[in-house]
């Protein structure tokens, strides 16, 4: 009785599963035969065309952007698409006179052929999409026809995944029953946590290496590693990395109040390699809180594979491996916020905001706009009302009020472009967004922020903007990064400001997944295969796990490797040379070697001050960055001298008389 009752739940699940994807061709004799050999033929067309092409290792970058191919190959994949779709025609036809018992089999056989073969319709695209030079050449097609193949492959999978699991679905459901409950339960979240471990550790890792390598810089990396250096001595947010010798307060750039929190871990090591390993562990702790989530509005199995594309997902690599910075650490939190909604735990959302408000000063702007999503939706209105009456005036408080009161800075200028002409600041900035919307359009339809746009949301196939509430709240990000003009990093998956998307993109996806369950049997396995195809692809392409070899982090490339011996020996001796300044001395240094000696409360970028620094430290790779020449030429003029070099890294000191300081000038280059 229990296996009738089983194979009964199978055949009424997979019959359902067959109603419901899509409309149900004509019952028009011999229409279901025709369109299934059709599409049949042109899935075998597909296939054994691309098998051809790689078979006889066609240039398929020179076909995708060149059409280059041999007429003789061209003339062979000619014919190969016309037999492959004359083949089923012709069975099909052959099929159409035979005996009606046994056409009804064959028609029945052909429908599901057609079914489980619509996939292979696009199996023609994938070769040029993992050709990076197909990329590199064609950003925005490409990336087009990326998010293209991914919808396709979504839609072609919910013909095809009824299929296929129809006539095993009741087998599969007996083995899902057969499986201990603990492992069901367990299982999933350990995967998580298994993996975000393992992408902390590799990316923590990497990091550190590229600090070695000298590849990190006093723009960002230095300025918040003396942040810390100087909150560990009581000068919160002091900050002469950023402002020079004049003086300033850190906030009037940026409103990190949560480094504060961070300050008793940061004692425990005052490197900069600290806050490289914080960055990586609560990007890939942001994991775990995506599967809380996301276990709230999907089957465990479901979350857990979202969270683990979250590791993949490429525009979280970029931020990770550009310097530092907190607003990395807000993913983590921000899902956690989700699971707080999810579950109503009110005490938990209320803590988490004021942690998230506390990240950065523009973070209330999205958070705002998930308030009123909540409230507008109807679902979860007391804690939308909730977010949305702390989140506006906690913007309007730290933008307006603490930064003003804690200095100047220049971060209006991103927006420059969208200011009036004769205006400035960010009021200029809001009468031509309301005043003047079509030229704001015009704006952000530039190519390159297209670009940007299809890197972050067609790997995952576009889930989050299948309706308008969705879509509002995933482009939260746009004001911080789409809207800012004439500054590439703002709208580059090299650079943190990605974060500003991530958790949108993946939150609102979840819905969207959970949603798709609702419409359709098999729509959101087939919604959730697609993405991972294409995370996987993308990631292939621009992410720092599967092939890093062109990964860019910042401004430049990544190497994932070992230090070599010659890397090992600079390292060596930057440190050496280090280790030669008192803690309590002031430095200023190269744009490569002032993260390596700003845990300090005096540290200037050689680029911008000497600010007559007890020391200079002067690495070769980045002395044409602004006034470096300029300034070490001067400090010489003025009484420096050369303590010591090592490795083509010098170090120069106040007041100190060298017959090697001319020599060492020459080997600069000033």
């Amino acid at each position: 009785m229990q296996s009738i009752k089983i194979q009964n739940e199978g055949s009424k699940v997979a019959s359902t599963s067959l109603r419901s994807e899509g409309n149900p061709a004509p019952n028009v004799p011999g229409f279901r035969l025709a369109s299934s050999a059709v599409v049949l033929g042109a899935a075998l067309a597909s296939t054994a065309s691309t098998w051809l092409l790689l078979r006889e290792d066609a240039p398929i970058a020179g076909l995708a952007t060149a059409n280059t191919l041999l007429p003789s190959l061209r003339s062979a994949v000619l014919k190969c698409l016309v037999i492959s779709v004359a083949l089923p025609c012709l069975v099909a036809g052959l099929a159409w006179f035979s005996h009606p018992r046994e056409r009804a089999r064959l028609t029945s056989g052909f429908e599901r052929a057609a079914r489980l073969s619509c996939p292979a319709l696009l199996i023609w695209m994938v070769p040029a999409l993992l050709e990076r030079a197909v990329w590199d050449d064609r950003m925005l097609s490409t990336l087009l026809a990326f998010g293209l193949f991914t919808l396709g492959l979504e839609r072609s999978l919910r013909v095809a995944l009824p299929a296929l699991f129809a006539t095993h679905l009741a087998t599969g459901l007996t083995f899902a029953r057969r499986i201990p409950s603990w492992l069901s339960r367990f299982g999933p979240i350990s995967c998580v946590v298994i993996a975000a471990a393992s992408y902390a550790t590799y990316t923590g890792y990497h990091s550190i290496l590229q600090h070695h390598r000298l590849y990190t810089s006093a723009f960002d990396l230095a300025i918040y590693d003396n942040l810390m250096a100087n909150g560990i001595r009581g000068d919160f947010f002091k900050s002469p990395v950023l402002f020079g010798p004049r003086g300033g307060n850190y906030i009037a750039g940026h409103a990190n109040l949560v480094l504060v929190l961070y300050l008793p871990i940061y004692y425990l090591y005052q490197h900069a390699e600290t806050l490289l390993v914080i960055q990586s562990v609560f990007l890939g702790g942001g994991a775990i809180t995506l599967y809380l989530f996301a276990s709230t509005q999907l089957p465990r199995v479901s979350a857990c594979i979202i969270s683990i594309l979250y590791l993949l997902y490429a525009p979280l690599h970029g931020a990770n491996f550009y310097d530092f910075h907190w607003i990395t650490t807000s993913c983590a939190f921000q899902f956690l916020l989700y699971f707080a909604i999810a579950r109503r735990r009110y005490w938990l959302m209320l803590g988490t905001l004021l942690l998230l408000f506390s990240i950065r000063e523009d973070i209330p702007i999205g958070l705002s706009i998930l308030g009123a999503f909540l409230i507008a939706s109807g679902k979860r209105t007391r804690e939308g009302a909730t977010i949305f009456a702390l989140s506006v005036p906690a913007f309007f408080l730290l933008k307006f009020v603490l930064m003003p009161w804690a200095g100047t800075w220049w971060f209006a200028d991103l927006f420059k472009g969208l200011m009036i002409p004769g205006e400035s600041g960010y009021g200029s900035v809001a009468k031509t967004i309301a005043t003047n919307p079509l030229f704001v359009f015009h704006s952000l339809l530039e190519s390159k922020k297209i670009i940007y746009w299809l890197h972050l949301a067609a790997p995952l196939g576009f889930l989050a903007y299948r309706r308008w509430g969705w879509a509002l709240v995933a482009s939260s990000g746009a004001l911080m990064t789409l809207l800012t003009t004439d500054y590439d990093p703002t709208i580059s998956i090299s650079f943190h400001y990605t974060m500003h998307w991530v958790p949108y993109l993946f939150g609102v996806g979840v819905l969207a997944l959970n949603r798709l369950e609702q419409e359709g049997t098999w729509w959101r396995a087939s919604a959730l295969s697609a993405v991972t195809v294409a995370v996987l692809i993308h990631s292939y392409h621009f992410g720092c796990i599967i092939d890093p070899e062109k990964f860019r982090g910042g401004f430049g490339t990544v190497a994932f490797r070992p230090l070599t011996a010659e890397e090992s020996a600079k390292y060596q001796a930057m440190r050496e040379l280090v280790a030669m300044i008192p803690k309590e001395a002031s430095v200023s240094g190269t744009e490569e070697a002032l993260p390596h000696a700003s845990n300090r409360a005096i540290a200037y970028p050689l680029r911008m001050w000497t600010g007559n620094a007890d020391y200079l430290l002067v690495a070769k790779r980045t002395l044409g960055l602004g006034n470096t020449r300029k300034g070490i030429r001067q400090a010489v003029e003025n009484g420096y001298g050369l303590l010591a070099q090592k490795q083509g890294i010098y170090l120069f000191k106040r007041a100190h008389k060298s017959d090697k300081t001319a020599q060492a000038l020459i080997e600069l280059g000033i």
